[in-house]
């Protein structure tokens, strides 16, 4: 009821903290929100005053647009009249050529007639001095004269009346010498007023048409200046108008988005005003918990007094039932012990099975191997392979009446509790009982590289993956077992003198069958391999009598860790309140976890040790053949 109560109170508190959490949260993320809509007001504002700036430049714009286009209009209107200028200075140009073409045509006609008048006045004088010298003539024949006196009267008044009209006619001429003489000075004078307004209207014409390129240009560039910035203006306005837009569509989002807000804050507080008002009557009703749980716990009280002293009568009792499981426990553990250890022989017996298979497979490949080279003999020698087939007969019935004998041994054993194996049937049998795979022949020269790659294969280790295998140690799994029955089975399983017995009897056998048979490369190869498996099989020999001696200690250790577990559970204390057993159990527990841990640990270390080893072992092999081929060279 106490735990009870601690939880209600509990719960209690954690809603209250909860409650308040949740209103902190709902004020700083309202506090939050009035913030950014006071910002985004502060951005509103802003924006508002740039966009009254903008239509301020825009009027400003404006302005600056239509002056720009009175100076466009005053500029055209001045480049008009001097066009117009320019026009009428044309036209005084060509009335002034025309009148400078009619006064050189008539001072052409006044010269003609000067000339003219100038023949007629040398003609005239020349007649007038031919009509001078015959008066006198006429003078010095007075005689005659006085015989025709009414002539030549009549002739001197026609001659003076000639003179008279010569000299007038002279007059004229000289008066009009003059006339033409001044019309020439006049023509003169005028030519030159008119060659000077016709510079001047020439020079006129070139300032006014210089001032109108120079104003054209000045139009053009005024024109393409008010274009850009007209280009920029309406750009300026369009940006404008768009950020003015975008401003006023954000503004309005601003808005929806606020009214959103504002319409969740509401919900979000009218949830929490609910929410509260349900967790207040939750309290109230676990504090009427409370009230009935401490009435409860009066009488609880009462009833656990009553309870102690059946406990103490259960656990007088629950002693007496420890003992019994105790008991019952020690004979647990030795049922498990004898189960495992007929695991561990079945697990051996079928491990041993598949590892016969295998040494079964490849001992008909070296059958089949020796055959080859037994027929190959033949060719060379066919006395010498006749005498080593007998033998090999021989040796092969021998082998099976022994390999029968031994299967009824190792029945025996087996049925009996224990287990047997022979060396022989791994050494001998495989060796000479071959059948020919292929009949082929084929020279040293002609053999490919994955011939003797299948050949090293061959050559590997037969009994690899079994116990008689060094390389493979007692693993930490297959160990509990006992120690004193194993070493009895593997006392009575091999002897170390027949054993080797065999394999040196066995090695000379092969041995002198090889220095017969195999000749050249070939016959060295083999004879390499052969002595190589020879040599594996000593060494192994040697490292079984190490296992069995491993798998005893093994058993041992795992014999005496449940022992210590049920002393240490003895030694738990007898009478234990439900709080400080859970304590002793809590404790108990890590413990096993941190042997667990450290048994983990130990596993590692053997399986990197492992690994160490057969680094080592395999080195050793790799120098072993070295060795070997130097003493056959040798």
């Amino acid at each position: 009821m106490f735990n009870e109560l601690d939880s209600v109170t509990q719960s209690l508190c954690k809603s209250n903290q909860e409650l308040k959490i949740k209103e902190r949260a709902i004020m700083e993320s309202l506090e939050g929100e009035i913030e950014k809509v006071k910002t985004m007001e502060g951005e509103l504002a802003e924006r508002d005053a740039l966009v009254q700036e903008l239509k301020e430049e825009l009027k400003k714009v404006q302005s600056s647009e239509a002056s720009a286009l009175l100076l466009l209009s005053e500029t055209k209107k001045k480049i008009e009249e001097l066009e117009a200028d320019a026009e009428k200075g044309k036209e005084l140009e060509k009335k002034l050529l025309d009148s400078f073409n009619a006064q050189a045509n008539q001072l052409e006609e006044t010269q003609t007639l000067l000339q003219d008048s100038k023949l007629e006045i040398s003609s005239l004088r020349q007649r007038i001095e031919t009509m001078e010298v015959p008066s006198g003539w006429h003078k010095e024949p007075e005689g005659a004269k006085d015989h025709t006196p009414q002539g030549e009267d009549d002739k001197e008044k026609r001659l003076l009346g000639e003179i008279e009209a010569l000299k007038h006619e002279l007059k004229l001429a000289t008066a009009a010498e003059e006339k033409s003489k001044k019309a020439m000075d006049d023509l003169a004078l005028a030519l030159k007023e008119v060659a000077t307004q016709t510079n001047k209207a020439k020079e006129k014409l070139g300032s006014t048409q210089e001032e109108a390129k120079e104003l054209r240009a000045k139009l053009k560039a005024v024109e393409e200046k008010h274009k850009a910035e007209l280009d920029e203006v309406r750009k300026e306005c369009d940006r404008h108008r768009n950020t003015a837009e975008r401003l006023r569509m954000e503004a309005e989002e601003a808005v929806m988005a606020w009214n959103g807000k504002e319409t969740g804050f509401i919900e979000c507080i009218k949830r929490a005003e609910e929410e509260k008002s349900g967790v207040m009557e939750e309290n109230a009703r676990l504090l009427e918990l409370l009230t009935a749980a401490e009435s409860m716990n009066k009488t609880a009280k009462q009833e656990n007094q009553k309870v102690r002293d059946i406990l103490k009568q259960a656990l007088n009792e629950a002693n007496v039932a420890r003992e019994a499981a105790g008991i019952a426990q020690g004979e647990n553990s030795h049922l498990k012990d004898v189960l495992a250890q007929k695991d561990d022989a079945l697990l051996f017996i079928t491990r041993e099975n598949e590892n016969l298979r295998i040494n079964e497979a490849a001992a008909q490949e070296e059958i089949a191997e020796l055959k080859r080279l037994l027929a190959e003999a033949t060719e060379k020698d066919g006395k010498h392979e006749v005498n080593n087939n007998n033998k090999l007969k021989t040796q092969g019935s021998a082998d099976k009446e022994q390999q029968q004998q031994q299967a009824k041994d190792s029945g025996k054993k087996l049925n009996g509790g224990g287990f047997s194996f022979n060396l022989r049937e791994l050494i001998v049998t495989p060796l000479k009982h071959k059948e020919p795979e292929h009949k082929e022949h084929k020279t040293p020269d002609n053999k490919n590289p994955e011939e003797d790659e299948s050949e090293d294969s061959e050559n590997e280790d037969p009994l690899k993956g079994s116990i008689f295998d060094p390389t493979a140690e007692s693993s930490p799994v297959a160990a509990p077992t006992n120690r004193h029955q194993r070493k009895k089975s593997w006392s009575g399983l091999f002897s170390d003198q027949d054993a080797a017995e065999a394999a040196a009897a066995n090695a000379e056998e092969l041995a002198a069958v090889a220095e017969d048979e195999l000749e050249g490369e070939r016959g060295s190869r083999k004879k390499k391999a052969l002595l190589r498996r020879f040599g594996d099989i000593l060494v192994r020999r040697r490292g079984h009598s190490r296992e069995p001696s491993l798998a005893g200690d093994q058993i041992q250790e795992h014999k005496k860790e449940p022992s210590s577990a049920d002393g240490k559970k003895e030694k738990e204390p007898s009478l234990l309140g439900g709080g400080e057993h859970k304590k002793v159990m809590e404790k108990e527990k890590e413990k096993e976890k941190e042997k667990e841990k450290e048994k983990e640990k130990e596993k590692e270390n053997t399986k990197e040790k492992e690994k160490e080893k057969e680094k080592e072992k395999e080195k050793e092999k790799e120098m072993e053949p070295s060795s070997l081929s130097g003493g056959e060279q040798t």
